[in-house]
């Protein structure tokens, strides 16, 4: 998975005005490959640093606070889409 697929992906169900990340779920069990690229994106992107807090605000219209904020949504988003965690 490309990196711009990926980010897609993320605005397409993760947007405040297209938020339905139970839809992303159902895609992404529905195909192991995309599963595994997108978690590995996502986790990565949790990691790096590269996506810093002003930036995910504007691109997801969310309040994050700071990075400590961002990053338990990215925690949060991973134990929803991958485990048996609550919606974000």
């Amino acid at each position: 998975m490309q990196d711009k697929e990926f980010y897609d992906l993320l605005l397409c169900y993760l947007a405040t005005d297209s938020y339905d990340p139970e839809a992303l779920k159902g895609l992404l069990t529905g195909d192991p490959q995309l599963s595994a690229a997108f978690r590995a994106n996502l986790q990565r992107l949790g990691s790096d640093g590269n996506w810093s807090v002003a930036a995910a605000r504007r691109d997801l219209n969310y309040g994050f606070r700071n990075s400590n904020d961002l990053g338990k949504w990215l925690l949060d988003l991973d134990s929803f889409l991958f485990g048996d965690g609550p919606v974000p």
